[in-house]
C-alpha cells in the first residue's frame, strides 16, 4: 500500500520530464529561428534607416560647398556688379570684396582649396602679401591664419601629385550633389543661402527620439531643395555679367567626394575661359564620422564608417551614397517585444495546455490514488470498530443468558450494551452524515437562532455524555453573547458539539483536571463556541492531519483508541456548511486541546 502509490507517482513524473523536455527543445528551437529572423530584419530596419540619416546629414553640406560661387576660392576676388552712390558701375576689377570663406569657421571643413593647372595651390584662408596684412588688419587674427597655413603646407604635397581628372571620372556617383549647368553665366550667389540650416544648426539632439529626428531631417533635406531650386531660377533669371567685362563662359561642376592619402576632400573641377582649376574643401573626417554616428546612436550603437578608398559596388547595402564610407553596424540593441507574436503566443498556448493537462492528470491520479487509500483506510477502520461493538454484544449477551438471573449483573450488562449501541449508532451516523456530505447531498438548513436558546436546549445531552464517561462540562457562557443570534441548525450544531465532547472525554479521561470548558467568544461579526480540554493536548506538526477523514494521529493508532478518524473532518465540513468554520487553537496555558465552533452573525 506503501510502494505502490511511490511506483505510480515515479512513472508520472518520468512521462512528465520526458513530455516538459521534449516541449522545451521544441521551444527554444522555435524562439531561436523566429529571434534570427526577428534579429535579421531589425538589423536591415536598423541599417537602412542608418543610412538614410547619414545621408541626409552629409547632403546639406555637399550642397553648400557646391553652391558656392567659383571667385570666392580667392581671399579677395573681383567685385561682379558694383557702382558708385551716383549709381554709375564701376570697372571689372577695381573693387575687390573679401571671401566669406576667409572669415568662415566650419566645423566639418579644415580647409578650402584651389589647385590651378601649373600646379600653384592656394587657400581663400591664406591670403598673401598684401591680401594678408589687410586680412589681418581688419577680418582675421594672426593665428589662425598661421594654423590654416600650417594645415595647407599638410596638404599641398598630397594635392600637387594628385590626378583629380582620373578621380572624378572614376568617382561614382554622389547623391546630394548639384551641378551646374554649362549654360549658367553667373554662379550662384552666396546670399541665396540666408537662412538655410546649416549642417551643424539642424544637427538632432541625441535625447530626439527616433521619429522626430527622421521629421527635422526631412524638413532639414525639404529646406536645401528649395534653396538650390531658388538658386537654379535666379541663375536662369539673366543674372549676367557685362560680356567684355568679365569672364562669360563658366562651367562648375559638382563637388565629389574623394578619398585622397586618407584625407576625405571634396573637389569639383571649374572652367572659366577654357581655363580649369579645382576647388575644394578637406573634410574633418574624424569629427565628421563622430557626428554620423551619434545621429545614429539609437539604431546602431557600435556603429562606426570605415573609408572605401577601394571601388565599392553602388549596389552594396552599407554603402553611404553621399560620401564613399561604409556603414559597418556592429550589434544592435535587442529588440523589445511590445506584444507577443505569433510563434511565441502558440508556444504559449502549448505550455499552459501541457501545464494544464499535467495538473489535471495529476489530479486526477492524486484522486484516485487517495481514493484508493481512503476506501482501503475506511475498510480497515470500519472494520476494527465494528468488531469491537459487536464482539461486546457476543459476549454480554452470553453473560445476559448464563447471569441474567442476578438483577445487579443484569443491569451493569444492559447499561454496557446500551452504551456500545449508542457508540455504534454514532458511528453509522458519522459515515452516514459524511456520505452525504460528499455527494451534495446534505439536509443542512441553516436559519436565525438566538445562542442561549440553542445552548440551553443541547446542554442537557452533552452533560450527559460527559457524565457518562466520568467527567463534567464547565460551562462558562458569556450572558452578553447568549443574547446575541447566529445562522444555525440545532440538530448540527448539536453534533458538532457532540462529537467535540466525545473526543474531550476520550483523550482526557485521565487527567487530572477531568473536565471539559465550554465557553463563548466574539470575533467581529462571528460567534464561537470554545470547547476545551486538559488532557496531553495535540502536537503542533499533527494539527494538519486532524481534519482529515479516517486520519487518526500516531498516538491513538498505537494506543488503539476507539474511533475511526471521521468526527473532527465530519464536524468542520457541518460547520462550513452553516456558514462558519471549526478550528484547533493553542492553549493559554499550553496543556490540553482547544476547538473553536465559529458561527457567522446574520447580516444586518
Amino acid at each position: 500500500m506503501i510502494r505502490r502509490p511511490v511506483w505510480v507517482w515515479l512513472w508520472f513524473a518520468v512521462v512528465v520530464a520526458v513530455l516538459t523536455g521534449v516541449m522545451a527543445w521544441m521551444s527554444a528551437a522555435m524562439l531561436s529561428m523566429e529571434q534570427r529572423e526577428i534579429d535579421r530584419e531589425a538589423m536591415e530596419t536598423s541599417v537602412r534607416r542608418s543610412l538614410w540619416r547619414m545621408d541626409s546629414y552629409v547632403g546639406p553640406i555637399i550642397a553648400t560647398e557646391s553652391a558656392r560661387p567659383y571667385y570666392i576660392y580667392e581671399s579677395f576676388f573681383n567685385s561682379p556688379e558694383a557702382y558708385t552712390k551716383l549709381y554709375e558701375p564701376i570697372d571689372w576689377g577695381e573693387v575687390r570684396e573679401p571671401s566669406p570663406l576667409l572669415t568662415e569657421v566650419s566645423e566639418f571643413v579644415r580647409l578650402h582649396f584651389q589647385v590651378h593647372g601649373d600646379s600653384r595651390i592656394e587657400s581663400p584662408q591664406v591670403p598673401t602679401g598684401n591680401m594678408r596684412d589687410v586680412a589681418e588688419v581688419d577680418y582675421v587674427s594672426f593665428e589662425r591664419i598661421e594654423s590654416y597655413d600650417q594645415r595647407l603646407k599638410e596638404i599641398e604635397p598630397v594635392l600637387v601629385q594628385c590626378d583629380f581628372d582620373a578621380l572624378l571620372v572614376d568617382a561614382p556617383p554622389v547623391q546630394w550633389a548639384v551641378e551646374v549647368a554649362p549654360e549658367l553665366e553667373e554662379s550662384l550667389a552666396d546670399s541665396a543661402f540666408e537662412g538655410a540650416p546649416l549642417p551643424q544648426q539642424s544637427r538632432a539632439s541625441p535625447t530626439m527620439d527616433a521619429q522626430s529626428r527622421d521629421q527635422m531631417l526631412n524638413r532639414t533635406n525639404a529646406q536645401m531643395s528649395n534653396v538650390m531650386r531658388q538658386q537654379a531660377a535666379k541663375s536662369r533669371a539673366g543674372q549676367a555679367l557685362d560680356a567684355g567685362a568679365a569672364p562669360a563662359h563658366v562651367h562648375e561642376g559638382a563637388m565629389t567626394p574623394l578619398w585622397v592619402d586618407g584625407r576625405l576632400l571634396l573637389v569639383r573641377k571649374v572652367s572659366v575661359d577654357g581655363n580649369s582649376v579645382f576647388q575644394g574643401c578637406w573634410l574633418d573626417w574624424e569629427v565628421l564620422e563622430g557626428r554620423l554616428t551619434e545621429e545614429v546612436s539609437d539604431l546602431l550603437p557600435e556603429a562606426r564608417l570605415v573609408p572605401a578608398t577601394d571601388r565599392v559596388a553602388e549596389d552594396d547595402p552599407f554603402m553611404l551614397r553621399s560620401i564613399p564610407a561604409v556603414l559597418k553596424p556592429g550589434a544592435i540593441p535587442a529588440v523589445a517585444a511590445g506584444s507577443l507574436t505569433q510563434v511565441e503566443l502558440s508556444l504559449l498556448l502549448a505550455w499552459i495546455g501541457m501545464v494544464v493537462a499535467a495538473l489535471a492528470a495529476a489530479t486526477l491520479l492524486h484522486g484516485v490514488l487517495r481514493l484508493s487509500e481512503r476506501r482501503a483506510s475506511f475498510v480497515s477502520v470500519v472494520t476494527h470498530e465494528l468488531r469491537t461493538p459487536l464482539t461486546t454484544f457476543r459476549l454480554y449477551t452470553d453473560l445476559l443468558r448464563d447471569r441474567g438471573n442476578e438483577p445487579d449483573k443484569r443491569e451493569r450488562y444492559v447499561d454496557t450494551l446500551s452504551s456500545e449501541s449508542g457508540r455504534l449508532a454514532q458511528l453509522v451516523e458519522n459515515v452516514l452524515a459524511y456520505s452525504r456530505i460528499e455527494r451534495g447531498k446534505t439536509a443542512v438548513e441553516p436559519a436565525p437562532v438566538q445562542l442561549g436558546t440553542m445552548l440551553d436546549r443541547l446542554r442537557p445531552c452533552l452533560d450527559e455524555r460527559a457524565v457518562r464517561a466520568g467527567m463534567e462540562i464547565e460551562w462558562s457562557e458569556d450572558p452578553g453573547h447568549l443574547g446575541r443570534v447566529v445562522i444555525a441548525q440545532e440538530a448540527v450544531v448539536g453534533q458538532v458539539l457532540t462529537n467535540l465532547v466525545d473526543n474531550a472525554c476520550k483523550y482526557a479521561h485521565n487527567a487530572e483536571h477531568p473536565a471539559v470548558q465550554v465557553t463563548t467568544q466574539v470575533s467581529g461579526r462571528r460567534l464561537g463556541i470554545r470547547v476545551r480540554d486538559f488532557g496531553p493536548g495535540i502536537a503542533a506538526r499533527e494539527r494538519g492531519l486532524l481534519f482529515e477523514p479516517f486520519r487518526k494521529l500516531a498516538r491513538d493508532a498505537a494506543g488503539t483508541k476507539p474511533g475511526i478518524g471521521l468526527g473532527l473532518a465530519l464536524s468542520r465540513r457541518l460547520a462550513r456548511e452553516l456558514g462558519g468554520d471549526l478550528v484547533v487553537e493553542s492553549c493559554d496555558d499550553g496543556s490540553g486541546a482547544c476547538f473553536v465552533l465559529w458561527l457567522r452573525a446574520p447580516s444586518s
